[in-house]
């Protein structure tokens, strides 16, 4: 759901993964990324990245029709996707 309206997400997110040691934050971020679509999430994930220690974003999209895989820089590369 988008916070900001109460009615399902408009967004090309499929699928939101946090990677954090503090799950109660991770929760609260997944929903704003979702929320905010591909791109807005993604430049919040990056801000976020590289002020918090260890938290990573891993995202599942339909881009014109494509399942593409986005992650933050700080976790790009360590985790294989099949």
């Amino acid at each position: 759901l988008d916070p900001s309206t109460g009615y399902p997400a408009d967004s090309e997110c499929i699928s939101v993964t946090i990677i954090s040691g503090d799950p109660v934050a991770a929760d609260a971020l997944a929903t704003a990324v979702f929320a905010l679509g591909v791109k807005k999430g993604m430049e919040l994930a990056e801000r976020l990245s590289e002020t918090e220690s260890g938290t990573g974003v891993i995202m599942v999209c339909e881009i014109d029709g494509e399942i593409e895989i986005k992650q933050s820089k700080n976790i790009a590369g360590k985790y294989e996707y099949k």
